[in-house]
Formats: structure tokens, sequence, C-alpha cells
């Protein structure tokens, strides 16, 4: 087994968690932070990627590179061809796309105050 970085796996984790928000009820988010916070690290990201496989939803590409790299943790471990077969199930997100740009904010043609007052004195004067 490779040795992992613990905030590494616990960056990991709360990435799968936000990921998983919109398909979570709050019964289910409530008990995935008690497990979270009772240190059931593995127990959650098991669970939260079945729940991803089980609602068929995509994972972000970046979570995905996350969840490889924690399966390698698991090297020549009794446990890797399961998390291997369990990460293989786990559908990718498309890359996003860069947000379109906003359109440039239109000039607005505006005289200073001295132009103004200088423009006022010709017209009056």
């Amino acid at each position: 087994m490779i040795a992992v970085n613990n905030s590494e796996v616990h960056d990991f984790l709360w990435a799968l968690v936000d990921a998983a928000n919109p398909f979570m009820t709050e019964e289910a988010r409530a008990w995935m932070y008690v497990k979270i916070g009772a240190g059931e690290i593995e127990s959650a990201i098991l669970a939260l990627l079945q729940s991803f496989v089980r609602n068929d939803t995509a994972v972000p590409p970046a979570v995905v590179a996350r969840l490889w790299a924690w399966i390698g943790g698991f090297t020549g471990s009794d446990r890797e061809p399961s998390l291997r077969e369990l990460a293989n199930r786990v559908r990718v997100a498309a890359r996003p796309e860069a947000p379109p740009k906003p359109p440039p904010t239109p000039v607005v043609p505006r005289r200073s105050a001295r132009a103004s007052r200088r423009v006022l004195s010709v017209v009056q004067g």
C-alpha cells in the first residue's frame, strides 16, 4: 500500500461532497457529515462513490483525478480490485467550457464638468 497524504484525502472527500450536493437529500447530507465527523473517511468516500453510480451522476474531471490518486494508495492491497471496479463505473463529466465573456460595457459619451462649463459659456456668450 502506498502512503497517502491525509489532507489530500480530506480535500478529495469534500470535493466529492460538494459534487454530490445536487442529488443528496438533507438527511443523507446530515448522515454524511456525521460519518465524516466520526472519522469514517473511507466509508464516506465509498458511500459517495456508490451514490454517484446509483444516481448516474457525473463526477467533475478534477475530482476523478483525485479519485485515481486515492485508489493508488491501495495498490497491492486486497481492496484495490473492488475500488478500481467501482471507480470504473463512475461517470466523468465533460470538461466544462469556459463561460462566455460578457459583452463590453457600452461607452457613454460624457463631458467633464470643466468642458460642460466651457460649452455653456460659449453658448451663452
